[in-house]
């Protein structure tokens, strides 16, 4: 998300963009391309924790209302339902590539935190035949742990 997102918003009028990563946890490349932008609204944050304490972060800048309000605060991880509805779009357009809706779809989703593999699932509940949704993980496995313990806990 963080390099995408600086992608997007990098040299944008009347926005800042800030990118809070997990300071030693995300890949020597994924550093560079949130770290290295010499455009001036973009501001990358390494963070002493894990992915869900960056993301915790955000949550509670999101609920401090006189905050979000002031510096008209947005978001463009999974906490944004507009992400979700985009990211149905592409489980629709990629199963019917695939030949739905006259067989069953499955896709294999390399997760973190949810956003991805679950607008697969709201794709599904509005009909899209899909079959399987299988969650691909990596340390930042917050899903997969959730989901085998049924509870939803950071490490540390």
């Amino acid at each position: 998300t963080g390099g995408a997102a600086i992608d997007a918003f990098a040299g944008r009028d009347r926005t800042d963009i800030f990118i809070l990563f997990p300071h030693g946890k995300v890949s020597p490349v994924q550093q560079r391309q949130m770290t290295t932008s010499s455009t001036a609204n973009v501001h990358a944050l390494s963070v002493e924790g894990n992915f869900d304490d960056c993301q915790g972060l955000v949550k509670d800048m999101f609920n401090d209302h006189a905050f979000r309000d002031r510096v008209s605060l947005s978001g463009v991880n999974s906490i944004n339902w507009a992400r979700i509805m985009a990211q149905i779009v592409y489980y629709f357009s990629s199963a019917l590539s695939l030949g739905a809706p006259d067989r069953p779809v499955s896709f294999t989703v390399p997760t973190g935190n949810f956003g991805d593999i679950f607008a697969g699932y709201a794709a599904k509940r509005m009909g899209l035949p899909i079959e399987r949704l299988i969650i691909a993980t990596n340390d930042n496995d917050i899903l997969a742990r959730t989901l085998a313990s049924g509870e939803y806990r950071t490490r540390g």
